[in-house]
């Protein structure tokens, strides 16, 4: 694995001047047959570095019936879900990657990229951020209560969550 170090103002790759050349791509909003031409695109633009979001909402599979959580990174459900493929993409390509998990992405997304699950709005169990007159905090995309971080409940939502997708970034 490179070493990167910083100083005297500029980036270094194993002691070589170095320049990250970042893009975004958020393969969630794409198909997952059109990763590979789209990364190679970026590759052939002299990208190196690929940065994206995760967003749990997209990832989550909440039966709310009995409240069984699990979630889907192989594209098993819906192809652009397939974090797993989207990963070994850009590995293939040489492509540094820069993963943003969230557990909040907005990214303009309901809720932030918030599963439904963790809002106290279908979720009475978790504690809305306030206002300061009492009021709940409500993201104004979808008039949804936002949680509070400090809430236990959505603390135990979002660090499971978190864990799962560490899991699937840690070969990379």
């Amino acid at each position: 694995m490179p070493t990167f170090t910083y100083r005297d103002g500029r980036f270094f790759r194993d002691d070589e001047p170095f320049y990250f050349i970042g893009v975004e791509y958020q393969y969630y909003r794409d198909k997952r047959s059109n990763w590979a031409a789209r990364l190679d695109q970026l590759k052939a633009g002299h990208c190196n570095s690929v940065c994206f979001y995760i967003p749990w909402r997209h990832h989550i599979r909440h039966d709310p019936a009995t409240g069984a959580i699990t979630y889907d990174f192989d594209g098993t459900t819906l192809d652009s879900r397939d974090l797993r493929t989207f990963l070994r993409l850009c590995e293939e390509r040489g492509l540094m990657m820069l993963a943003k998990p969230g557990p909040f992405v907005h990214s303009e997304l309901n809720i932030g990229g918030l599963p439904d699950v963790a809002s106290p709005t279908f979720n009475p169990g978790i504690e809305p951020v306030r206002l300061h007159d009492g009021r709940p905090l409500m993201w104004e995309y979808d008039n949804t209560a936002m949680p509070s971080p400090n809430d236990a409940a959505f603390d135990a939502l979002a660090t499971a969550w978190l864990r799962e997708v560490a899991a699937v970034l840690a070969p990379h």
